[in-house]
């Protein structure tokens, strides 16, 4: 609940500090006083828009300040989200704004931006007026207003319909694509493969353009290889027979002079390496031949790759990489999600599914409606709309491009498949039409505070602001709507802006806001009344204290609430 609300140099208010209480807390004065400025103050506090212009003196900030107890587990979870600390459930708001325009907020001391205020405040107060209406009864928030009364079955049903709409919608996207541009998917394919062909049937092997190249060398040098290697040839047999009469002679001094021995050792090594060369070489130069036909298949098989090289090089190397790439491309086209029949069986299992959800959501959306027209209608009585009818109205759409449900092709939302609107109708005969339609100020103000009385006690929100919903209401109404307000303070703080005597009564807190002129300087200030002050208050309500009888109707009135 909201304790404390601290103003300091905003618009007509120098500085105020006002301490709010328990139960129901009145405020009124005379028109033009300064309550809206009050409540503008308190909208800050919950992150609406501020600027330059609200600064009274700029010689010194605009400051706000609110003091919230019992703050409930939404605004606990959201604090701990943006690791907000928090000591026996309680809550500091501070707002700053200067002349430059620069905004300061903390929360428990940490700063915050607007938009993690505004959030906050959306979970600290409820703030209701005839102007609020516009979006009360606009018919693209009824559903949202259904669904949040609904509950946890209808969110858990929601989460799922919409998970399954947004695989629904891609699925169907990649479908649409696939087949529009089939043609240009299988030309890609087609041209893919032929690639492919094109270098699977060269048969290239690694390294094969290397070894191709020494290959081409060694034919077209086949003469000059065989004369060298004959003439090495001869040369080593020739020298080999030298070595092996010289190694005689070195066995025979060995013999004699075993110094020798080493010399002797090695040159029979050597002997053994020479005639290893000679049978190497003389293989070698055996298999040397001249062979036209192979230079002309190697010179062939060289043209080739090159040709290769040119539309897929330019290396050997990067022929084989654009090969292995090709490959993993045609891969990718015998992928079940690029297959248009594995697409379609996919997407009739999931319509399928997605149907089940949102018919079993439509289902608990027409209970919750017969729950929510029961209990408005109730309301209503009790606010002496006895006649009047509250319905809500849950339509399907027909669209050829929705889903099938049931035997229709019916219009999918991205929450369901239901067109939601609440309708109203005052007098008995004439159908029920939209709530924008309402007329009467008095008919707005009641069906507004069956509506808000319904869905705020479903709700956490521990503070309700009222700004004067009392507008165009009088005699028996306005007691039906003070005694329904009364109520409301039971289980919330509710704060009231009003006119009306009757609704004023009834506080626990009555709060007087006065604009004072001193000296050409205009300022707001704040009184909370005790008994007499009260009183005279009550009566200028009722049309003024200069009479007794209105006096003596005011004291009655205050004597009859407490009684009540």
């Amino acid at each position: 609940m909201l304790q404390q609300l601290i103003i300091n140099n905003y618009k007509l208010i120098d500085s105020l500090h006002i301490d709010f209480n328990n139960g129901l807390t009145i405020l009124t004065g005379e028109t033009g006083a300064g309550k809206s400025i009050l409540l503008d103050a308190i909208k800050l506090i919950l992150g609406d828009r501020g600027s330059p212009s609200l600064i009274k003196n700029n010689e010194s900030p605009l400051i706000v300040e609110a003091q919230f107890s019992t703050i409930n587990k939404e605004v606990i979870t959201l604090l701990g989200t943006y690791d907000i600390e928090t000591e026996n459930n309680e809550l500091h708001i501070y707002r700053k704004i200067d002349k430059d325009g620069k905004n300061v907020i903390r929360i428990n001391g940490l700063p915050v931006n607007v938009k993690i205020l505004k959030e906050i405040g959306e979970n600290l107060i409820d703030l209701c007026s005839q102007h609020q209406h516009q979006s009360l009864f606009s018919k693209s928030n009824h559903k949202l207003i259904l669904d949040n009364f609904g509950g946890h079955e209808i969110a858990s049903l929601k989460a799922a319909v919409e998970q399954e709409r947004t695989q629904y919608i891609i699925l169907k996207n990649k479908y649409n694509d696939l087949n529009n541009n089939l043609q240009n998917i299988e030309k890609e394919k087609g041209f893919i493969t032929y690639q492919i062909n094109e270098i699977e049937e060269a048969g290239l092997k690694p390294d094969e353009e290397n070894y191709l190249i020494l290959e081409k060398q060694k034919l077209e040098n086949a003469t000059t290889l065989s004369q060298e290697s004959s003439q090495a040839l001869k040369k080593l047999s020739d020298t080999d027979e030298y070595i092996r009469k010289s190694l005689s002679h070195l066995v025979t001094l060995s013999k004699i002079d075993e110094n020798i021995t080493s010399a002797k050792s090695l040159l029979e090594t050597a002997v053994y390496s020479i005639e290893e060369v000679i049978r190497d070489l003389s293989d070698y130069n055996e298999k040397i031949e001249y062979s036209p036909e192979a230079l002309i298949e190697i010179d062939d098989r060289l043209f080739l790759i090159n040709k290769l090289k040119r539309k897929y090089g330019p290396l050997f190397s990067d022929v084989m990489n654009t090969y292995n790439q090709l490959k993993s491309d045609y891969e990718k086209f015998t992928l079940p999600e690029n297959d248009l029949d594995y697409l379609v069986a996919e997407l009739s299992k999931l319509e399928a599914s997605l149907a089940k959800h949102a018919a079993e959501l439509s289902t608990q959306r027409k209970k919750v409606a017969v729950d929510i027209e029961k209990l408005i209608t109730h309301e209503l009585d009790n606010l002496m709309l006895q006649h009047s009818t509250f319905s809500v109205s849950i339509m399907h759409q027909d669209d050829e491009d929705g889903i099938n449900v049931g035997s229709r092709k019916t219009k999918l939302y991205p929450d369901g498949i239901d067109d939601i609107e609440f309708l109203f109708s005052a007098n008995p005969g004439t159908p029920p039409g939209e709530l924008k339609d309402i007329v009467s100020g008095g008919e707005l103000s009641r069906v507004m505070l069956a509506l808000k009385t319904i869905f705020i006690k479903s709700g956490t929100t521990p503070t309700i602001i009222f700004d004067e919903i009392d507008t165009g209401v009088s005699g028996n109404a306005a007691a039906k709507i003070a005694q329904k307000i009364k109520e409301l303070s039971r289980n919330f703080q509710v704060i009231c802006v009003t006119h009306l005597a009757i609704i004023a009564a009834q506080g626990n807190t009555h709060i007087l806001v006065n604009k004072l002129i001193e000296k050409d300087h205009t300022v707001v200030t704040t009184e909370v009344l005790e008994e007499k002050n009260r009183e005279e208050e009550i009566a200028r309500l009722l049309g003024g204290t200069q009479l007794s009888i209105t006096f003596k109707h005011a004291q009655e009135l205050l004597k009859s609430v407490e009684n009540y």
